[in-house]
């Protein structure tokens, strides 16, 4: 179904290359006699059908039907050959999946028998080698299956296939499918059609190993088809990439008039490119869309996807020819050989060889960031071992000084970027030296300090690298919250007088747009109280093709930008901490809340912007029902905590606990409720099976006369918990807590564990305690006993429903270590983030505050902080 957007949406204009629905068809310019359609059909005036341009003459006409007919017997002789193909390929597959293979390997095993038989026929080796024939020998011993391998199914059901195809079509439109006149007549209608939205994007390829699978999921929409010109004998520096053509999408009443897909360049390899007037029109389309939001338009638009998606849709990817980069050995220098920078706005090397475009050439493009920032931001592929040397070029040339790294090295065991950087020392890439001098590994994003400096040159110059860890290995974040703090700490970092951001995911364009637009549309918000997200988005395609690449990532976009024009910008140096909480605790003159009770509410306003009903699945099973305390505190299925399961015993896998993100690493902690006396074995099970040797308890078995807890543990003699024997072993009273410590025996193959409970026993049944002094002692005790043992496991916490208390021991864990490496305190965001992985974290508007007075306290404890 074709997406449209509305009419209150698209605000550029229309005039030159879209018709309105009361215009007659008319050519979008003068075309030249050897310019070409995007389908590979030469355009000219003559064609049989075509309405709107002068009839060609008789012999002309004979020309295009004789060339019609040619066209189409080699259509179908390569269909018939396909089918026969695809026919053997269907009945091998069969075969070696009975013999025991998977579905793939059994499709790879079968194009090596095709491979082998085309041996025969083709003048060059076999794609598969030895094995092909290896393989051959092994099936023809098979001879119960020679029928596949001799016999005529193949050729049989090709007859019958084209047979059908053919009558069904005959039936359908009146004319046989590869008659003259239904090709003629297609692209005389191509040419008269329209379209009012030019949007199609790549989704099909010819490539064995397909390589897009490396990206995020294209979008189906009509697609440019591409073939590789390989010779595998040949020496890699020939390898080139020739166009194939355009295909439109199935189904669709969509013609393309505008073809996107070239830049226009009128000169080799993109120097001094010119654009053709047909592309001139795209690159305009592209740079005047624009639609302004408001933050309550913004909050309205982020709540409705089906407009997003469209919206999305609606703008062309502006896909790059691969015939502009039909340059020999230029294959190696593109991780993607479908992603390629557009010619006007590519980064050039400097060369002392000008004429050499290998050493100019690298994959990357400038995009525009705010107001009249042109060269705000590079945009570039992951790294290639090919083009490390290159790229640490461009980082010396452009004078940059924040390389922003937005994927894993390797994501679903496939490489996404070559590690350009030293693990230690000091590293040569091409010309430029590289040395490491500090890493800063955090929960979410890891800060590397590196000084390079050029061969030749005395100057030395320092550079920071931040890898974002938060983005899956699929899709989106689930919440903005991280991104958003990653994205202030890169900008704090970025010195104003810097050269630009070069941002780099695997193909440069997905998550790259995503983290570009985000970013440039907070400096608008800042300036302007505005935000223009679909404008950019368009601006920066016209800058580099597939920008912001996913409709997923594109209402990501809108999430993001919303969550900060909601919460706004709360993160506080600890210089200016006494003051920040005054503020907060003083209200304005007719207000009722104050700043600070404003500040909570606003977590919870802005804890789900959209509704959560899938994220419980687990909890909310028949079988898992019982073990929940409380019917509304249940983990998300995202970051729950999952047992081994037992076999036959239903629901086995879950119990009510959620994996925290601490402030260095990711899953420190582990949030549950006070076992039950049906999960106290589960609460065992999990410690063991997740070597977490320390529990943190925040509550009394029994306050207020309701059971808070379960005593999950034996009081003097040892104790069977399903698989496990617990021991006691000691009992320690201290003022404000208790330190148990218990032998752990897995009764399966007698492995033993110490494991350590600290109970707080100085929080108030009611309210929250009057000063945080007694609990900040009290945290950094359970962290000293985890560095003294050097536990890797989580730490267990738990209170009675596992958010309120518990909530408040995480977050003050987190923002007292932020304090000491950072100088600064956001206890908002900390808690926000909390809230994205357990709800309800940090219950009480009281326990809020708590965590403030409770910093501030910390601070006023350190001498050189208060200065």
């Amino acid at each position: 179904m074709t997406r449209r957007l509305s009419s209150s949406t698209r605000s550029h204009t229309e005039d030159s290359i879209f018709l309105r629905p009361d215009e007659d068809p008319v050519w979008l310019d003068e075309p030249t006699k050897n310019e070409k359609l995007g389908d590979g059909a030469p355009k000219k005036d003559g064609l049989p059908g075509c309405q709107d341009g002068p009839a060609g003459s008789p012999n002309q006409q004979g020309e295009e039907v004789l060339g019609h007919k040619l066209f189409t017997l080699v259509i179908e002789i390569y269909c018939w050959a396909v089918l026969f193909i695809a026919s053997q390929v269907m009945g091998y597959w069969v075969f070696f999946v009975l013999e025991g293979n998977g579905p793939l390997s059994s499709i790879y095993k079968a194009l090596q028998v095709i491979d082998f038989y085309l041996s025969f026929v083709l003048p060059c080796q076999t794609i598969f080698g030895t094995d092909s024939k290896l393989l051959m020998k092994e099936l023809e011993n098979t001879s119960q299956h020679n029928w596949i391998v001799r016999g005529t199914a193949g050729i049989g059901v090709t007859i019958c296939a084209v047979m059908v195809i053919n009558i069904v079509c005959k039936w359908h439109y009146g004319t046989d499918l590869w008659s003259s006149e239904s090709i003629t007549r297609d692209i005389g209608d191509r040419r008269q059609s329209v379209s009012r939205q030019p949007s199609f994007t790549l989704s099909e390829w010819t490539d064995a190993q397909e390589d897009l699978l490396d990206l995020d999921p294209i979008p189906q929409t009509p697609v440019f088809d591409l073939g590789t010109d390989t010779k595998m004998e040949a020496d890699a520096s020939t390898l080139t990439v020739t166009p194939v053509g355009l295909q439109e999408r199935r189904g669709s009443n969509v013609s393309l008039t505008l073809d996107m897909c070239t830049p226009g360049c009128t000169e080799p390899y993109g120097y001094g490119a010119q654009l053709s007037p047909r592309d001139q029109s795209a690159q305009e389309y592209l740079r005047q869309g624009t639609h302004v939001l408001t933050p309550a338009m913004l909050h309205t638009r982020a709540m409705d996807d089906q407009n997003l998606q469209a919206e999305f849709y609606e703008t062309p990817m502006n896909f790059v020819d691969p015939k502009e980069y039909n340059y020999p050995g230029l294959v190696r220098k593109n991780r993607y050989k479908t992603i390629l920078p557009n010619t006007h706005s590519r980064v050039i090397l400097k060369s002392q060889d000008e004429d050499d475009f290998l050493s100019t050439y690298i994959n990357a493009n400038y995009l525009k960031g705010y107001g009249d920032e042109e060269n705000a931001y590079i945009a570039t592929q992951g790294p290639t071992v090919n083009t490390v040397g290159d790229f640490w070029r461009m980082v010396w040339e452009q004078r940059t000084c924040t390389i922003v790294m937005m994927t894993h090295l390797e994501e679903k065991s496939r490489i996404k970027c070559e590690q350009y950087w030293p693990s230690r020392g000091t590293e040569t890439y091409g010309m430029i030296q590289v040395t490491i001098l500090d890493t800063v590994e955090l929960a979410t994003y890891v800060m590397r300090t590196f000084t390079f400096y050029k061969n030749g040159s005395s100057e030395k110059r320092e550079v920071l690298q931040f890898q974002f860890l938060g983005w899956p290995d699929h899709g989106v974040p689930e919440y903005p919250t991280t991104t958003l703090a990653f994205l202030q700490k890169v900008r704090a970092c970025n010195p104003p007088d810097a050269g630009p951001i070069i941002v780099h995911c695997s193909a440069g364009v997905g998550r790259t747009g995503c983290f570009i637009v985000i970013d440039a549309m907070l400096e608008r918000m800042k300036h302007e109280k505005s935000v223009d997200i679909y404008g950019h988005v368009t601006c920066m395609r016209a800058q580099r093709n597939y920008m912001v690449q996913t409709e997923d990532q594109y209402i990501f976009i809108h999430e993001a930008l919303l969550e900060a024009a909601t919460c706004g910008c709360t993160e506080v140096t600890t210089r200016n901490l006494y003051t920040h909480i005054q503020k907060l605790n003083q209200s304005a003159a007719g207000e009722t809340l104050t700043p600070m009770a404003q500040e909570f509410k606003k977590l919870t306003s802005t804890a789900n912007f959209k509704a959560q009903n899938m994220r419980f699945i687990s909890a909310n099973l028949p079988c898992n029902k019982f073990k929940n305390r409380l019917i509304n505190i249940l983990p998300f299925e995202f970051t729950r905590v999952c047992l081994k399961p037992i076999r036959g015993v239903e629901g086995s896998d879950y119990i009510n606990a959620s994996f925290i993100n601490g402030y260095r690493h990711q899953g420190a902690y582990i949030a549950t409720q006070g076992p039950l006396a049906e999960t106290s074995e589960d609460f065992w099970r999990m410690l063991w099976e997740h070597n977490s040797t320390i529990v943190v308890m925040l509550t009394k078995l029994r306050e207020m006369g309701r059971e808070k807890c379960h005593q999950y543990w034996p009081a003097e003699c040892s104790a069977r918990y399903q698989y496990f024997v617990v021991d006691p072993m000691a009992e320690y009273n201290m003022p404000q807590y208790i330190l148990r410590e218990f032998k752990v025996t897995d009764a399966r193959d007698g492995q033993s564990r110490t494991i350590r409970q600290f109970q707080f026993t100085d929080w108030p049944e009611q309210g929250v305690p009057k000063t945080g002094e007694a609990f900040i002692d009290f945290i950094g005790q359970v962290h000293k006993t985890k560095e003294q043992f050097g536990q890797d496991g989580p730490i267990t916490v738990h209170c009675s429903a596992g958010v309120g208390r518990t909530g408040v021991f995480i977050t003050l864990s987190i923002v007292l270590e932020r304090m000491r490496h950072e100088g600064v305190v956001d206890v908002f965001q900390t808690v926000k983030i909390l809230r994205t992985q357990r709800p309800a974290m940090v219950q009480t508007e009281d326990q809020y505050q708590l965590c403030y007075r409770a910093a501030l306290e910390y601070l006023g404890s350190f001498d050189h902080y208060a200065t």
